[in-house]
């Protein structure tokens, strides 16, 4: 029985290593035409974080999008504005949203990779008032973000 078992391996080529002519798939690098030694981005894209929006910001409009780790995102409010920010990282980074008047609206001590600022709701500023937002990680550590807000 062993030896028709065998046999039957061996015509189908079972029993064989691999044929010299078959085909290798090339590497992982080139298979998408990319350069072999292209940097990969780690960070969601902008499309990726805005896709957010009905979940995070319903109701909300695009205030500022950036790739920083401090920036303003209100300046002298024509009227009361609520804001909401989504944020991702490529290192972990604790986040802290302050009124321009110097008043904390919002400060994590758990660093994370990604989420969204004040994740219970938005963040309310008086007209007149604005807000900035930093991220604070390891040096280097590279955030991209994406604010709404509302009215």
């Amino acid at each position: 029985m062993r030896a028709l078992v065998f046999v039957a391996l061996t015509a189908c080529g079972g029993a064989q290593g691999p044929s010299v002519d078959s085909p290798r798939l090339a590497s992982s690098s080139f298979v998408d035409g990319g350069a072999p030694d292209a940097p990969v981005d780690s960070l969601p894209s902008f499309a990726e974080l805005a896709s957010r929006a009905p979940e995070v910001a319903p109701g909300m409009r695009e205030l500022a999008r950036g790739e920083s780790t401090h920036a303003e995102l209100v300046h002298s409010a024509a009227s009361d504005t609520c804001i909401r920010v989504a944020f991702a990282a490529d290192a972990p980074v604790n986040v802290h949203v302050e009124s321009s008047s110097g008043i904390a609206l919002s400060r994590t001590t758990d660093a994370s990779l990604s989420g969204v600022v004040a994740p219970r709701g938005p963040l309310c500023i008086r007209r007149g008032d604005g807000a900035r937002v930093s991220f604070d990680g390891a040096a280097g550590a590279r955030v991209r973000w994406i604010a709404w807000g509302a009215p």
